[in-house]
This record gives C-alpha cells, sequence and structure tokens, in this order.
C-alpha cells in the first residue's frame, strides 16, 4: 500500500541505497499489485508506472466502485522477470538446516516525546 505510513517511511530510504534487500517470508505472486511499490523501489526503470503493471500483471478492470486489481494475468512473464531481476527464492525445507533455533526476545526502546507524536500520528 503506497499510502501506508511504513511505506511512505521506508521508500525513500530503499531508492537513495547503493544497494537494497528487501525480504519477505511470503511469496506473492497471488496478489501481484503488492509487488508493485517493492519492484518500484528496487527498479524504478522497470517498474515506473502503476497503471501499466497492474493492466499488466494484476488483471486490473473497472469495477462498479473504480479500478480492480486484485487479480492476476502474466503470472509466468512477472515471475520471469522476478527471478531475473529482483528475487531469490529459497524453500524452508532446503535452508532450513543452515537455520539457528528460534529465540525469541523483548527488546524495549527508549523513544523521545516527539518520536512518539511521529509514531502515534
Amino acid at each position: 500500500n503506497a499510502q501506508a505510513k511504513r511505506s511512505s517511511a521506508i521508500t525513500p530510504v530503499i531508492k537513495s541505497a547503493d544497494r537494497a534487500i528487501l525480504l519477505t517470508g511470503t511469496p506473492a505472486l497471488a496478489r501481484p499489485v503488492e509487488l508493485f511499490n517493492l519492484l518500484n523501489s528496487l527498479h524504478p526503470e522497470m517498474f515506473d508506472k502503476f497503471i501499466t503493471f497492474v493492466y499488466r500483471y494484476c488483471d486490473a478492470h473497472q469495477g462498479h466502485f473504480g479500478l480492480e486489481t486484485g487479480g492476476s494475468s502474466n503470472l509466468e512473464e512477472l515471475h520471469l522477470v522476478l527471478q531475473t531481476h529482483a528475487m531469490v527464492r529459497r524453500l524452508k525445507k532446503d535452508v532450513l538446516t543452515q537455520l539457528p533455533a528460534k529465540r525469541r526476545q523483548r527488546v524495549f526502546l527508549q523513544v523521545s516525546k516527539e518520536d512518539a507524536i511521529h509514531l502515534n500520528a
């Protein structure tokens, strides 16, 4: 969601970085629209226009309440583009032996009043 606070905060950081690695535990091909902001951040020259992306990969069409972008289309092409330019896929079964045991820990942070105002906005 391009309007989400998290997206708005991180997108400029990604775009200004020399290198960026984005991690997710969930494959997103079921709803390609969810990939656009990530891909636009990593490769703005390839994924520059939302409308072009959704018509090509999200089976976009006019619905009763506006543009519907929840579908998917041209998935083989999208998968090839992702594999070539943006994605390294590792299955849990392939890397499970390399992962340490789960460790859960609470980390408490001190937040200034000024920062708290921005976080709660």
